[in-house]
């Protein structure tokens, strides 16, 4: 009996052992991701120029109503365009089946806000974040561009593209309030941790393919 009581008690500290070591390790790694901070804008005026802006996606719809994070991407993109800050847009999404189809979504909102067609650019397989920004560099040859979305989400990109030796920096969107979306900040405490599994093991895209240039 005093025996199991003994194996017992060492499994429960050998497991809050592990947990403690993967809360620290999931602290380090925010905080690393966090210090991309000044490769960050937030002023039209004060970005520098990149021929290709990366608007990285997310779904256009919630339940019942259009998503104000697609809103508010579309919307910074067309900024930066009309004040002449990039010159080609990069769509980069999903589009597992007919029936979803992120980058067309953004392509059309795009149009609808009176964006040339020609200087909109697809990637259809833009599945992760790191797909997209792999890809901008590896597919379309790009290694200097403006990735396009929210503060939380650009630290993480241009974490993987730091890694990647990418001259990427990041404008963002209009910063949605926590309280707004807490799921969508919640989730990024994993994506921040899997970005980092994936550098450290090495994954790559899962797609890649023939190269598209953008002139």
């Amino acid at each position: 009996m005093r025996r199991f009581i003994v194996k017992k008690v060492s499994f429960l500290y050998a497991l809050i052992l592990c947990i403690l070591l993967w809360i620290g390790g999931i602290f380090l790694i925010w905080n690393r991701v966090e210090l991309l901070e000044p490769s960050i804008y937030h002023s039209v005026s004060l970005v520098p120029y990149n021929h290709v802006g990366l608007l990285l996606w997310t779904n256009p719809n919630t339940k019942d109503h259009e998503n104000i994070f697609f809103r508010t991407r579309i919307d910074t993109a067309v900024k930066l365009y009309t004040a002449r800050k990039i010159r080609s847009i990069l769509v980069s999404g999903d589009n597992r089946n007919k029936n979803y189809n992120e980058p067309a979504s953004m392509w059309k909102a795009l149009i609808a806000q009176w964006i040339p067609k020609e200087v909109i650019y697809y990637d259809y397989a833009g599945l992760r974040t790191l797909d997209s920004i792999i890809r901008a560099k590896e597919i379309f040859w790009q290694n200097s561009f403006t990735i396009i979305s929210q503060d939380f989400h650009l630290k993480r990109a241009l974490y993987i593209a730091q890694w990647f030796h990418i001259q990427a920096i990041g404008f963002s969107a209009w910063e949605i309030d926590f309280f707004i979306a807490p799921r969508v900040y919640l989730r990024e405490i994993g994506a921040r941790f899997m970005a980092y599994i994936d550098i450290l093991f090495h994954i790559w895209p899962k797609h890649l393919g023939n190269t598209e240039y953008i002139p």
